[in-house]
C-alpha cells in the first residue's frame, strides 16, 4: 500500500536493498551543495548523553563483500529522545572501476515510544553527492531532497501510529522496526514505514518466526528469533539475539546477506564517549 508517492511504481519495500539499486540511485547524479540536510558534524555533546548501543553490520551481496555499516544509538540526558546514527562504507565496482560509497544518516525519535521526529541523510558516491531531510508532523511528512545543487520538496501523508524509516542500505533501520515488532505479543501485524527516496509511505507485514539455531557474531552458534518482513513482492528474513540486536539478515531475492560482527574498538569508544549507559546493567536498552 502506498499512501502517495511522485514516484507510483514502487519496486517493493526491499528492492532498493541490491546494489544494482544502489548503483542506479547515485552514479549519474552531478555534485550536491547539500546545504539543507547536511549532518552536523556534533550532535548536542555526546559526552552529556547516555549509551544505549552499537554495532557493525557486514553487507555482502552474493559472493561480493560491499562493505560495512557501524551505528550507535544514545539517549538524551532528560531521557526524552533518542538519536541514531550510520555511518556506511562500501568499496563498488561499476564498469570495471572501483567506486567509494560512503553515507551518513541520523535518526531522532521519541523515547518513550520511537516515534519518529527526524531524519537525515547524506550520500558520497565517488565525488558526487546529494542529501536528504524527513521531518515528521501530525498527520504528514515533509521531505527534502538536494542534489546537483537544487532542491525539491514534497509532502507525503502518514497513517495513523508509528512510522519506521526505510533507505538504501541502511540496516539499522531494519534492526529497529523488528526490535519494536518482537517486543509486543502479536504473530503478525502491519507496519507503515517511510521509504524518503521516493516520498512514499508503504505498508509491511511483519511475522514471527521461531527461534532458530544461527551463526551469531563470530561464527559462533547461537539461538536467535526469526523476523519475516514482506510486502507484494519482496520478502527479507532477520535474526534478533536476546537483546534485540540484529545478528544476520537475509534477502534471497536481492542476494543480500548482512551479518553482525563482534564488537570491537568503535563500540567501545561509542560507550566511553557517553555519559554512561542507559541503564544500570551497562548493557544496551531494548526498546
Amino acid at each position: 500500500m502506498s499512501l502517495r508517492s511522485r514516484h507510483p511504481r514502487i519496486p517493493g519495500a526491499f528492492a532498493s536493498f541490491g546494489l544494482s539499486a544502489l548503483l542506479g540511485l547515485g552514479l549519474f547524479i552531478g555534485p550536491a551543495a547539500a546545504q539543507v540536510a547536511t549532518i552536523a558534524p556534533r550532535l548536542s555533546p555526546v559526552d552529556h548523553m547516555l549509551y544505549v548501543r552499537a554495532g557493525t553490520y557486514e553487507v555482502w551481496q552474493d559472493t561480493t563483500r560491499l562493505g560495512t555499516e557501524f551505528y550507535t544509538t544514545y539517549m538524551t540526558a532528560k531521557r526524552d529522545s533518542m538519536i541514531s546514527s550510520s555511518v556506511i562504507t562500501y568499496e563498488l565496482r561499476s564498469r570495471n572501476r572501483r567506486l567509494r560509497y560512503e553515507k551518513q544518516t541520523l535518526r531522532i525519535t521519541s523515547a518513550e515510544d520511537n516515534s519518529l521526529y527526524l531524519y537525515q541523510a547524506k550520500e558520497l558516491i565517488g565525488e558526487q553527492d546529494r542529501a536528504l531531510s524527513l521531518t515528521c508532523h501530525d498527520t504528514t511528512a515533509t521531505i527534502y531532497h538536494e542534489d546537483s545543487g537544487k532542491g525539491e520538496g514534497a509532502v507525503v501523508e502518514l497513517p495513523p501510529g508509528r512510522v519506521y524509516v526505510f533507505d538504501p542500505s541502511v540496516y539499522e533501520q531494519v534492526e529497529w522496526l523488528a526490535r519494536d515488532f518482537a517486543q509486543g505479543a502479536s504473530s503478525t501485524r502491519t507496519m507503515h514505514a517511510v521509504i524518503p527516496a521516493r516520498d512514499t509511505v508503504i505498508a509491511v507485514q511483519v511475522t514471527r518466526g521461531s527461534k532458530e539455531k544461527i551463526a551469531g557474531p563470530g561464527g559462533k552458534s547461537m539461538s536467535a528469533q526469526r523476523i519475516d518482513i514482506f510486502d507484494d513482492l519482496t520478502k527479507i528474513q532477520v535474526w534478533l539475539d536476546d537483546d534485540g540486536n540484529l545478528v544476520r539478515l537475509e534477502a534471497p531475492a536481492q542476494k543480500v546477506r548482512v551479518v553482525r560482527l563482534p564488537a570491537g574498538a568503535d563500540e567501545a569508544d561509542a560507550l566511553a564517549r557517553a555519559q554512561g549507559p542507559a541503564n544500570s546493567s551497562g548493557t544496551a536498552v531494548r526498546r
